[in-house]
């Protein structure tokens, strides 16, 4: 007996703030407690517990297009921009939906991409359409920004909104990093949390590096992969440079590129000045996470045997008969 599949659209209310989140969801268990993936959602759930929400189901649907659809009608641009909703993209493009072609498992929304006119008008297209290769037409998330205010509430504005250029919105990224705790596990934490200890976490790029194997693919191994130690493999931005068109549209090229040694592209920071300010910020950081100097002192025995020492190495050898000396 083939198993039945719920195609369902769901509505998820803050019962604190009445705020709420709209999703689409195929499961095979209208009860199974799924509680969203979006971003704000799950920001929202660590602010208030889960406990303060209640999921509703909306519609169920025989096929996922039904379903698609339905979310497109409701989670439109409108509704994006309401405040008192924790959606901040469109609906229709987002999850890992698939659908079959020639007995293979494609994504609906394969080269497709969510765009704006000039109207913020918002639809899909091909990737490869003329009017979105042009500039006519941006991604919809093009110059946004997902930010949290100062009572945490978190939201989507433009890169240019006055409230985040001067700091009063901060990313939501802004203090947090994902880290690996000292049984494995991986997880986004706040750094700046009272709670938080370094040294129970590390960097889930620690002694990682991101490599060009040999059929020109992106790929992270460690530093001490053989391929790596030996060369085979190389950084993935090893003679390339970051350059800038005459349009100020950055990319990344090859060193040896025409375009930028004849001066068509330029270097990213050319023409830039930075403010003193500024300047102080970037030599404070560096001053953070340069590490102290170790200081050296050369020591000889009554044998004239040679030894370059740590300073705090040095007391124990002086103790066992040895003297300071210049450089031998």
């Amino acid at each position: 007996m083939k198993e039945i599949i719920y195609y369902t659209i769901y509505k998820i209310t803050n019962l604190i703030n009445n705020k709420i989140y709209i999703g689409k969801h195929q499961t095979k268990k209208l009860n199974d407690r799924y509680m969203g993936g979006g971003i704000c959602i799950n920001e929202a759930y660590k602010k208030y517990g889960k406990e303060n929400f209640k999921k509703e189901i909306l519609f169920v649907f025989d096929t996922y297009e039904e379903m698609n659809n339905k979310e497109i009608e409701i989670v439109n641009d409108g509704f994006i921009k309401r405040k008192d909703v924790y959606n901040i993209s469109i609906g229709g493009d987002g999850g890992a939906k698939f659908k079959e072609e020639n007995g293979v498992l494609v994504g609906y929304n394969k080269g497709k991409i969510t765009v704006k006119d000039e109207y913020d008008n918002t639809f899909q297209v091909d990737k490869n359409d003329k009017r979105y290769l042009s500039g006519e037409l941006k991604f919809i998330q093009k110059d946004m920004v997902v930010v949290k205010d100062e009572n945490c509430e978190i939201f989507s504005v433009s890169v240019n909104d006055e409230r985040y250029l001067r700091g009063e919105l901060k990313s939501i990224n802004c203090d947090c990093a994902v880290m690996k705790d000292k049984d494995g596990n991986i997880k986004r934490v706040n750094v700046k949390n009272t709670s938080f200890n370094r040294e129970n976490y590390t960097s889930i790029n620690k002694d990682k590096i991101i490599v060009i194997d040999n059929n020109g693919n992106r790929i992270k191994v460690d530093r001490t992969d053989q391929r790596w130690v030996s060369g085979e493999f190389v950084a993935w931005n090893k003679n390339t440079v970051m350059v800038k068109d005459k349009n100020g549209k950055y990319s990344r090229v090859e060193k040896n590129d025409e375009r930028y040694l004849c001066g068509e592209l330029t270097p990213i920071t050319k023409g830039n000045k930075l403010s003193e300010e500024h300047k102080k910020k970037i030599s404070d950081y560096w001053a953070k996470r340069r590490k102290p100097k170790k200081v050296r002192n050369w020591i000889c025995d009554k044998n004239n045997n040679y030894k370059l020492v740590l300073e705090s190495d040095l007391d124990g050898f002086l103790n066992d008969g040895w003297i300071l000396s210049e450089k031998p």
